[in-house]
């Protein structure tokens, strides 16, 4: 999935919420330096030390906190990867090679959101993530000023962080607060904010639909209230207006669902056949063809009764090896299954927000607005794969005029039209799919809608095993 590239836009398009991926580092960090801003309104309120900018959620958590017109204090491992945009929202920002004991000097609240970002294989626990915040930790045991310390965690992640390491390096951090309060003399308070899985983690489970992977860990029917991380900064906010008493809060969204819904939704919004099925590529190390077949010939079928069509992959699958999941799914549903394992529920006693998930995933499903071409949406077309946009035209509309321009970058595409008299109902061929050289000039048509029904625009990849094709597409209706 896309990182969460910039800031300006998040409130417009909620698809730019869902990815705080990791930031690539630079080798060598510069002189530390100091990026001054006046606040945001008349003044501020408290003075904030902030950790994690340099991911997605430190900088939803730097917007929020700028509106609010709090003074904010920023320390980044690599403030040259941090955009000119995320820079704006802080008032002083310090290089973590710069942070002494005075850091947290005049500083009411430090909260850490250090190594807060999407559960992506590609992702691996970083012991200077932990040195970082026991860096500031020291410091702010160490200070009369600072009153809150947050530190911000995942649901459970005390209790699998063995199975997973990716929440290793957090809850070392959380062993050490509850060291302090042990030892310790200062008056700081301090709060594990813990938060269910967040909405731009499961689009990866839409971004596996999309390809074609149906591939569910254990029986699905692990549950979960998972929360937008533009509610979970939110509601941060007002913890930090009202420091709670107590050592930890596990914070989730309004709506339940199981890990099977959240399949079913995917494919829902994918517009992808339910009936749909594929072996189950499970991959274990040093094991022979003739053993593989035998080992997949006793992976649970799905029943008759399951219109989802989904492979549920027991346990032992995912732990003896490497699934061959989508790219960016490994850390999300080897945490499912430490979760499934221990039989521990993800669902927060503490519910917030008002996004629904299903709105995300139709936001992320239908694009956001083009870099490239202004007025345009863009969306990504896997190999292997295809993107389709409905218009549903209701009785009294018959008539309707509906236009259509695309391009792609760098490679061709199919591009079919297609009409159902439901969204569920077979579809007919209105015209044929076939190659387009959208990559060379932009692409133009349209059609009259005749008829009530469902008309759908098909932009299709079929024809790539290996390339992905970056769509730029717009629809009008007349």
């Amino acid at each position: 999935m896309d990182n969460f590239e910039e800031i300006d836009d998040i409130e417009e398009h909620d698809a730019e919420v869902r990815s705080p991926s990791p930031v690539r580092m630079a080798d060598s960090a510069p002189v530390a330096e100091r990026h001054q801003v006046p606040p945001a309104s008349d003044g501020p309120k408290l003075k904030i030390l902030l950790g994690g900018l340099e991911d997605g959620m430190g900088q939803l958590i730097a917007k929020h906190l700028r509106d609010k017109g709090h003074y904010i204090r920023a320390w980044a491992r690599r403030p040259e990867n941090i955009s000119t945009t995320a820079k704006g929202f802080v008032n002083d920002l310090v290089e973590e090679i710069a942070v002494k004991d005075d850091v947290c000097e005049g500083i009411d609240i430090v909260i850490s959101a250090i190594g807060v970002r999407s559960l992506e294989s590609a992702y691996l626990p970083r012991e200077d993530e932990y040195q970082s915040n026991m860096l500031v930790l020291k410091a702010a045991m160490t200070s009369s000023s600072v009153k809150h310390f947050f530190l911000l965690s995942g649901i459970h992640a005390d209790k699998i962080r063995k199975e997973v390491p990716h929440w290793e390096m957090r809850e070392k951090v959380v062993d050490a607060l509850r060291e302090y309060s042990r030892y310790g003399t200062a008056t700081m308070k301090w709060t594990v904010v813990r938060h269910s899985i967040f909405f731009h983690d499961l689009a990866e489970i839409l971004d596996m639909i999309q390809k074609g992977e149906r591939y569910v860990p254990g029986d699905g029917l692990l549950e979960m209230n998972p929360v937008h991380a533009y509610d979970f900064s939110a509601f941060l906010m007002k913890l930090i207006d009202n420091p709670p008493a107590g050592r930890e809060i596990v914070v989730g969204g309004t709506s339940k669902y199981t890990v099977r819904d959240i399949y079913q939704l995917a494919i829902k919004i994918a517009r992808r056949n339910p009936a749909f099925t594929s072996p189950c590529p499970v991959v274990y190390p040093d094991t022979k063809v003739t053993t593989f077949n035998k080992l997949l010939d006793k992976i649970p079928k799905i029943s008759k009764e399951d219109p989802t069509k989904l492979t549920y992959v027991p346990n032992w699958a995912i732990a003896m090896g490497k699934m061959a999941f989508s790219q960016h799914a490994g850390i999300l549903l080897t945490s499912l299954r430490g979760l499934h394992d221990q039989k521990l529920s993800a669902v927060a006693p503490t519910e917030i927000g008002v996004r629904k998930l299903e709105d995300f995933f139709a936001s992320i499903y239908n694009g956001r607005p083009s870099r490239r071409q202004p007025g345009f949406v863009e969306v990504p077309v896997h190999s292997g794969s295809y993107f389709e946009y409905a218009v549903k035209v209701a009785e009294g509309s018959e008539g309707m005029t509906v236009e259509w321009e695309f391009g792609t970058e760098e490679f061709d595409i199919m591009f079919g039209t297609f009409y159902a008299p439901t969204d569920i109902a077979p579809k007919a061929v209105l015209h044929n799919l076939q190659r387009v050289e959208s990559h060379l000039n932009n692409v133009k048509g349209q059609l009259v809608a005749d008829k009530p029904g469902v008309y759908v625009l098909r932009w299709d990849n079929a024809h790539s095993f290996m390339r992905k094709k970056q769509l730029h597409y717009k629809i009008t209706k007349r």
